[in-house]
């Protein structure tokens, strides 16, 4: 591929107003000419698109028109949407731009123009704009100009932008430029997230020419960070993290964060923007992603034996509908700026491990607002009505549309494996590529093409990286060969009207490690597919079930790439594919052999028939296994009078102690325990003792708080111990306070 082949302008619907430096040697169908056929996500993408159409305009407009003083009629949504830091009318206008962009449907079109005039009305003459008076600027900001962007963008609409211009005018006077490295929080100067503010302004002035919009977003080019990807400096970039406001990263905003370096690249060409975004990629998929593609326990960064850890302690491990819509930002850039196919294979996984393996949303806007990857099994759960999820789940079903095809003056290039249609115009002649497939049920796809006579392009068809051999490629019945170029098997000829091509995937089940110097934990796949197993609530297997999988289990002929499996102890185990697996119904993605030693001690109760006891963790009931029948917990009965523990929900409850002297005890029959908490910033110190003898002082700060903090013992004589752990009220001299916390306890047998 050359810098030459490519056409920016091509399909857009509002022309580039300015010239761009940063070269693409491929392009989107930007949301035009793509058609998705019948299939899962063509039918999630459907039922997210009637669930939005028919929210009503006065609850999307009710905080805006109290918040100016007008007629407020209709309801508030609630949740989220009534908070500043949450609300997603920004990003709701984008999402129904882009329907709209895709589908040609005038509902979308009235909805938006009814949207953004009423909308129009409540902006006060200095530019504010917010839903109410206690606003997370930039956070806000952000969102509500990326939507007026593709709202111009997309239909046309010219309000949008002398709206943009007016708010533009407030924010400039206004929002703060103190540029606080990491910053996430939400109540700390207003400012979280503005390190994501530069891509949106940036894509104001390509489809303006309006120089302010780039002399705006320059202000908040997050050059800092940047720079460790600049220089491959992993290291550096997790320690600054630490000591930073914030204590950690913010796993969504900081990959969303990369957008603004591609569209700053795209506009000046300089190079090392590039370099960062590729070295960025490689750090991300090196020591940040799962085998499902997602990444963020916690919303947090991980070093990668923390990575490990969270799937013993966590059971919130990637922020879904977020994470998936940053994930296919940087996708997409990458791939238009490199022309390189590599990067397509984390698109895929998303789009089947992750948002695409997301339940509806609820009439409440609850959400699935993380995906649950416990070694313990996890369900697909909504909670957080109308939280920010629901802005970019709408966002990432569009975004569908742009991953399946790209093009260049040369030809099309085929990315995703999805039944589908594209209409693509070469020398202004039509042409038309019909994608048939069945995968990953099965391993080929059949690709036809309309020509109303004879054409020279290049057909480019993406090489995964799952595949087991080399790919196999018939035209016309007729075996044939390929150039490989950049992750691409292209084949270049002059096409005939009926022209058909065979694609075969060499593929098998695999069980993949997570960390490439250790077997386990592991996913089985196929191809890009994680395999879920269900069907039992308390899943035992032991390392020659693992070791034998692939032999053991057998195909289920009635079902699409569902297979039966029976372990060692004939417990008969349902495999399926991660994004058929319903709501509220128990799972396992990740295996272990040393996860059949461990009992935990958690707040997760997974519905009726599940095998739990009723118990008491701190004071408060929660479920625990049958096996823990011989064990009890006894806290300090202050725990009631004096308060000494406060609950946080932060994905899972964490208990945290508020006072020096609280504690915590357990007896339990086994070998061995651990006890899993997070590090945190106001960490303090605590005496552990076991049967009553002093073991060792710990110390749970840490200065990325959120971090996995165990404490393990495994050791002890098989028999009945008491475990006990006492707050000293000391801490280290970094720490900002006394406190210990606990997640979990497990009982090792």
């Amino acid at each position: 591929m050359t810098e030459e082949n490519i056409d920016v302008n091509k399909n857009k619907n509002i022309k580039n107003r300015t010239p761009n430096k940063g070269k693409k040697y491929l392009e989107s169908f930007n949301l035009e000419g793509v058609i998705l056929k019948d299939c899962h996500f063509k039918k999630q993408f459907d039922e997210i698109f009637t669930f939005y159409l028919d929210i009503p305009d006065d609850s999307l407009l009710y905080g805006f028109r109290e918040r100016a003083g007008l007629k407020a009629t209709g309801k508030s949504l609630g949740g989220w949407y009534k908070l500043d830091f949450g609300n997603t009318f920004g990003q709701l206008l984008s999402a129904f731009a882009r329907y709209y962009s895709i589908t040609k449907d005038k509902r979308f079109l009235r909805k938006i123009e009814n949207l953004l005039y009423e909308w129009g009305k409540t902006i006060e003459p200095d530019g504010f704009f917010f839903y109410s008076k206690n606003a997370v600027y930039h956070y806000a900001f952000d969102k509500m100009a990326g939507g007026l962007v593709d709202v111009y963008q997309y239909t046309g609409i010219e309000d949008a932008i002398i709206y943009l211009d007016k708010i533009t005018s407030w924010a400039e006077k206004n929002l703060s430029r103190k540029n606080i490295y990491a910053d996430n929080d939400c109540c700390f100067d207003c400012s979280a997230e503005w390190y994501t503010l530069p891509e949106n302004l940036y894509r104001a002035y390509v489809i303006t020419g309006n120089k302010r919009f780039k002399d705006f977003g320059d202000k908040f080019l997050y050059k800092d960070y940047y720079i460790f990807f600049e220089r491959n400096d992993y290291e550096g970039l997790m320690n600054t993290g630490g000591k930073s406001v914030s204590r950690r990263y913010h796993a969504y905003s900081h990959i969303n964060a990369l957008s603004s370096a591609a569209m700053f690249y795209y506009l000046t060409g300089e190079k090392k923007y590039l370099q960062v975004l590729k070295n960025a990629y490689n750090i991300i998929k090196d020591t940040q992603l799962y085998n499902t593609g997602g990444y963020g326990p916690g919303e947090t960064f991980m070093y990668p034996s923390q990575r490990t850890e969270t799937l013993y302690s966590e059971d919130f491990h990637f922020e879904t509908a977020c994470g998936s819509w940053a994930i296919f930002k940087l996708v997409r850039y990458l791939m238009e700026f490199s022309g390189n196919a590599i990067y397509g294979d984390w698109a895929e996984k998303v789009i089947y491990n992750g948002v695409g393996a997301m339940p509806l949303i609820k009439p409440n806007g609850e959400v699935m607002y993380f995906s649950n990857y416990n070694i313990n099994g996890g369900v697909k759960e909504t909670c957080q009505p109308w939280s920010c999820c629901t802005g970019t789940y709408p966002l990432d079903m569009t975004e569908y549309y742009n991953q399946i095809y790209y093009y260049n003056n040369n030809g099309i290039y085929i990315n995703l494996f999805l039944p589908s249609k594209v209409k693509y115009k070469k020398d202004n002649y039509e042409i038309i590529l019909n994608q048939d497939t069945e995968f990953p049920n099965n391993n080929i796809t059949n690709i036809s093409i309309s020509v109303k006579k004879p054409i020279n392009f290049k057909i480019g068809i993406r090489i995964p990286e799952w595949i087991t051999e080399d790919l196999i490629i018939e035209v016309n019945k007729v075996p044939t060969s390929f150039k490989t170029n950049n992750g691409w098997a292209e084949i270049e000829k002059k096409w005939n009207n009926n022209d058909r091509i065979k694609v075969s995937f060499p593929s098998s089940l695999k069980l993949v490690s997570l960390e490439e110097d250790k077997k386990y934990p592991a996913t089985l796949m196929y191809g890009p597919v994680v395999l879920a197993s269900h069907g039992v609530n308390n899943l035992k297997y032991s390392k020659k079930d693992l070791e034998n999988i692939r032999n053991i289990i057998k195909k289920n002929p009635q079902k699409e790439l569902s297979y039966s499996w029976i372990t060692e102890e004939g417990i008969n185990v349902v495999l399926e594919p991660f994004y058929k697996i319903k709501e509220n119904k128990k799972y396992y993605i990740y295996y272990d052999p040393i996860s059949d030693l461990r009992i935990d001690h958690n707040n997760v109760f997974y519905g009726p028939g599940g095998t739990y006891w009723k118990v008491e963790v701190l004071g408060h009931p929660v479920m625990v296994r049958k096996e823990m029948a011989n064990s009890s917990m006894k806290f300090d009965a202050r725990i009631f009078k004096n308060k000494d523990w406060a609950v946080k929900l932060t994905g899972c409850q964490t208990h945290i102690s508020l006072k020096p002297g609280a504690y915590f005890e357990i007896e339990f029959l086994g070998k061995g325990i651990s006890w899993i908490g997070n590090q945190l910033q106001f960490g303090g110190k605590a005496d552990i003792y076991i049967d009553n003898t002093f073991i060792e002082t710990v110390d749970q700060y840490g200065p990325l708080s959120g971090i996995p903090w165990i404490w393990e013992v495994e050791d002890l004589k098989y028999g009945k111990h008491k475990f006990k752990v006492l707050s000293k009220g000391e801490k280290s001299s970094e720490s900002k306070g006394f406190s210990i916390n606990v997640k979990h306890l497990t009982v090792l047998k």
